[in-house]
């Protein structure tokens, strides 16, 4: 009896067709995941809550599956939902693979809290695709405690004392105090801080000193010993040139309080480069003859 095998001759492959299937799908295998790299996102914000009517920062930084930056990718932020949406916006990410929103709230009813959804699209491939989101949240209150603990506190202004003069000639220390006013605990100063024109100082000790504009007035002063030394160099760096004798200079004084407030103040000096006495001295002695 004579049998059909037409259809598993149709079935079965050519040694050669089956080396170049097994060749194509190695190649898909290796070759494929290097070339198309998912990519993902992550989101960060200048402050969790923004005031209304400012302007505020969303970052997003953009990694491949191999974790490294999706560099100048065309990318898209998207407001998709809230007070300030619709609205579009087209970037690209730069070398870090980071790309950046920056925008104000320009929504009704200032009064009001509000959120808006973010979304961030991969545009690279000439349509948009979604990669995440992230939500924006405003507030009203300037007191907000979310908001409050986002900002930077404002410096805490001293009044700054001292002798007055700068003698470039003496190698010993200069003596400048930050002066009490009664409403500041000298104490919350970190003296560690502390700098002068940059110079850190050699010791300090709290003391009650006539040097401070009210005098001896019962409040205890922080008062430091810096080197002569260090604060010349330190004004002639700045100046780019050597001082000279009735120079009239601005100190610098900055620091912390123990809460991480900024301290700032400002030192006026005359600079004395001569030597004063052994001028007097030698027109004595001229005098003489």
């Amino acid at each position: 009896m004579k049998v059909d095998t037409s259809h598993k001759q149709a079935r079965r492959f050519a040694p050669w067709t089956a080396l170049c299937v097994l060749s194509l799908v190695t190649v898909m295998i290796l070759v494929a995941p290097s070339v198309v790299f998912a990519k993902s996102v992550a989101f960060s914000l200048d402050c969790e809550k923004a005031l209304l009517n400012t302007e505020r920062t969303v970052t997003a930084t953009v990694t491949d599956d191999n974790g490294g930056p999706a560099a100048n990718l065309a990318v898209g932020f998207s407001i998709v939902s809230g007070a300030n949406s619709p609205q579009r916006y087209q970037t690209s990410t730069d070398g870090a693979g980071i790309a950046q929103l920056t925008y104000t709230d320009t929504g009704p009813n200032p009064s009001d809290e509000r959120i808006d959804k973010i979304n961030f699209y991969d545009m690279s491939a000439g349509f948009a695709v979604l990669l995440d989101f992230t939500d924006v949240y405003w507030t009203p209150d300037d007191q907000d405690p979310v908001l409050l603990s986002c900002m930077e506190p404002s410096a805490q202004t001293v009044n700054v004392g001292g002798h007055g003069k700068l003698n470039v000639k003496k190698k010993g220390a200069m003596r400048i105090m930050v002066c009490s006013d009664g409403e500041l605990d000298l104490f919350s100063v970190d003296p560690e801080t502390v700098t002068l024109a940059g110079v850190k100082p050699e010791r300090w000790k709290y003391k009650d000193i006539r040097y401070c504009a009210g005098g001896k007035d019962g409040f205890v002063d922080l008062v430091f010993k810096f080197k002569n030394r260090k604060i010349v160099e330190a004004l002639e760096g700045v100046l780019a040139r050597e001082l000279v004798d009735d120079d009239k200079v601005e100190l610098d004084l900055a620091g912390s309080l123990d809460d991480g407030t900024p301290l700032e103040g400002t030192y006026a000096v005359e600079i004395i480069k001569k030597d004063k006495k052994a001028k007097r001295c030698k027109k004595k002695k001229m005098a003489k003859k």
